[in-house]
């Protein structure tokens, strides 16, 4: 079984930049699924300035206060944003309001699931605002400690275990949820619904798979693949599952195939919906995706971005390393020759064209960072990767990526970082070689073969 969560002692850490120590108590208030719903944050670990300016969209603030006196707060638009003055040392409290989105995936928005509707959230890659007020960037990591008011018949879920269920005096199910480890605003997640849970203890892990009511059953193939991954990169990486649980929670209303939320991995439904009768390509697939989501639990979640420029990297890395964790578990399945053709390839042709560009590209605007959730961050970027791999060596490389996460764990870091742990434990000049390719286009001077390995 899982560690008991009384057991559970997350180390000390340090966000770099201006936020430090930054924490969250949240309460959300939910009369349906269907309408307004109704928030308090409390925010303590402030940094210690006159003014202190929080990101917003499509919230409206009721009140700002602290240590029981209103405080003076101005609201601005384009870009969102909450100005507050004379904020205490202490931290302060701000109550506000907004409406579960009924169109877009984005944000908090209402799905259908089964029968009836869930809400569930997609946060990345600066959406949490659209949840509650907060510094919505990679680098402000913070606990958040959550509660949720909501109908009684319906189960919510969020990234650390549900610590008690209670009843609200109105007879509404009021759940209240341990702390998370410090993580980023884009990796919080909530769902709630008439979800049907399976949980499972494979390999140690904690494996709850949530679905529709009824399709629970369905499940346990996602669930094995997960929790062997999870094993795989304990292994890979040199450092345990950080959490005492994994949700996998299958949305039939989702953006994309997978989101890494911290614990609580959100899926589009048809992949963790298989059985006896899915064909062996979809179960590939399925794989590929419960894989790539889980080594972002370490790289992505445990060791972060600092910001939206190294977007590639998590996402290039997660690709790449989702094949390595599918060959390790299906190594009859040919994964590399499949990573060639799809990825190497995909990037290949994406990068011959006229509007490609360099891997890795400044994010000036966190809106506009979704833009670059394309083929050459994902495809050209792991077939970088891969070629690093065989530049230094598998040994080098594994060791290199182990150390970098040691070194960073809870906190956040840069591109520059990974390639001077690699150099490191390779002894091969990684940091002047890779941003040779990650800064240029294909369609400028690249660096000769002789400098690096092949593609395939």
């Amino acid at each position: 079984m899982g560690r008991p969560v009384s057991a559970i002692r997350y180390p000390p850490y340090v966000v770099a930049g201006p936020v430090v120590g930054l924490r969250y108590e949240l309460h959300l208030d939910f009369p349906d699924l269907e309408s307004v719903y109704r928030g308090r944050v409390r925010v303590t670990g402030l940094p210690p300035t006159p003014e202190v300016t929080f990101d917003l969209e499509a919230l409206t603030v009721l009140s700002v206060a602290a240590d029981g006196r209103g405080l003076p707060f101005t609201v601005e638009n384009d870009p969102g944003r909450l100005i507050v003055r004379d904020a205490p040392a202490t931290g302060l409290t701000i109550d506000f309001e907004s409406t579960v989105d009924r169109e877009a995936p984005i944000g908090i928005y209402q799905s259908p699931l089964g029968d009836g509707v869930a809400v569930t959230t997609h946060l990345e890659p600066a959406r949490a605002r659209r949840v509650f007020p907060c510094f919505d960037r990679p680098d402000a990591k913070a606990v958040f400690e959550l509660e949720v008011v909501a109908p009684d018949e319906f189960t919510v879920i969020s990234n650390a275990p549900a610590r008690t269920k209670d009843r609200a005096p109105d007879g509404r199910g009021w759940t209240r949820f341990d702390p998370t480890p410090p993580m980023s605003t884009y990796l919080f997640y909530l769902g709630i619904g008439p979800f049907e849970q399976a949980e499972r203890e494979i390999e140690g892990i904690r494996t709850i798979c949530a679905t529709a009511r009824g399709a629970a059953a369905r499940t346990g193939f996602v669930a094995d693949a997960a929790a062997r991954a999870i094993r795989f990169f304990g292994d890979y990486y040199g450092i345990p599952y950080p959490l005492p649980k994994m949700h996998l929670v299958g949305m039939p209303k989702f953006l994309s195939g997978a989101m890494e939320n911290w614990g609580a991995i959100v899926f589009a439904e048809p992949f963790v919906l298989v059985d006896e009768n899915t064909s062996v390509m979809t179960r590939m697939v399925v794989v590929n995706i419960a894989a790539h989501e889980v080594a972002h639990q370490w790289f992505g979640n445990l060791v972060t971005m600092r910001t939206w420029d190294d977007l590639w990297l998590n996402e290039s890395f997660a690709t790449f390393a989702g094949y390595k964790a599918r060959d390790a578990l299906h190594p009859d399945w040919d994964s590399w020759s499949e990573f060639c053709y799809y990825e190497t390839g995909t990037g290949l042709m994406v990068d011959s064209l006229p509007g490609t560009h360099p891997i890795q590209v400044s994010v000036t605007d966190p809106a506009r960072a979704a833009e670059f959730f394309d083929d050459v961050s994902y495809a050209k970027g792991s077939s970088v990767l891969r070629m690093l791999e065989g530049f230094v060596g598998e040994a080098a490389f594994r060791d290199g990526v182990a150390l970098y996460l040691r070194e960073h764990a809870w906190g956040n870091a840069e591109a520059t970082d990974l390639w001077g742990a690699v150099a490191r434990t390779s002894r091969q000049p990684v940091d002047r070689v890779m941003p040779e390719w990650i800064l240029r286009p294909a369609t400028r001077s690249s660096p000769s073969s002789s400098e690096t390995s092949a593609w395939c």
